[in-house]
This record gives structure tokens, sequence and C-alpha cells, in this order.
């Protein structure tokens, strides 16, 4: 009787941990919530310049919406809209309430 060459059986390797192996990171945020993440935050730190504050919100609200759409990680990009949003009442109140505060 001739023995039979017992073959190794490997586990067939997931396409996730074969990324892993090489390098390449899963859970790779998306740029575009973290460009709406610096657009808002600078947005609301600006806000108290007129001509500057509210592009800044507004341009981190938009590439917020625009990633919570396309992208399945929606937390950095709920967090940017929130922040951009806050941004922009506080530039419209001090907007509002500025040129009655120097008369």
């Amino acid at each position: 009787m001739a023995k039979k060459k017992a073959k190794k059986q490997t586990k067939p390797v997931a396409k996730a941990e074969a990324k892993q192996v090489r390098g390449l990171r899963q859970d790779k945020t998306p740029a575009l919530s973290v460009a709406a993440f610096l657009f808002s935050l600078l947005g609301f730190v600006f806000s108290w310049i007129l001509n500057f504050g509210w592009a800044l919100s507004l341009l981190g609200i938009i590439f917020a919406s625009v990633s919570m759409k396309k992208d399945r990680n929606k937390g950095l990009a709920i967090t940017s809209l929130i922040i951009g949003v806050l941004g922009l009442v506080i530039w419209l109140l001090l907007f509002l309430y500025r040129p009655f505060s120097t008369i």
C-alpha cells in the first residue's frame, strides 16, 4: 500500500486580512470628511472675522453634506456639519449685533 502524502491544508486568507498583511489600512478616513472637518473648524474659530468665517463654515457644511452621502463612515461628517452650523450661527449673530455695538 502506498502511503498518500498528506497535503498541508491551509486556510484561505480573507481579503481584509490580505490587505492588512500588505500594509493597507482598512478603516481609512475619507479625505472629503477630513476636508469638511478642517473647513468647519477653521470657520468656527474665525467666525469673529466677518468677511472670512462664514465662507469657511459654509464650505465645511457643503463638504460634510456631500461626504455624508458618499461615505459609509459618517461620524466625522456629522461632527463637521454640527461645527460648521455653529460657526455660521455665531457669525450671523455677530454680524447682526456688531453694527449696534459701535454706535
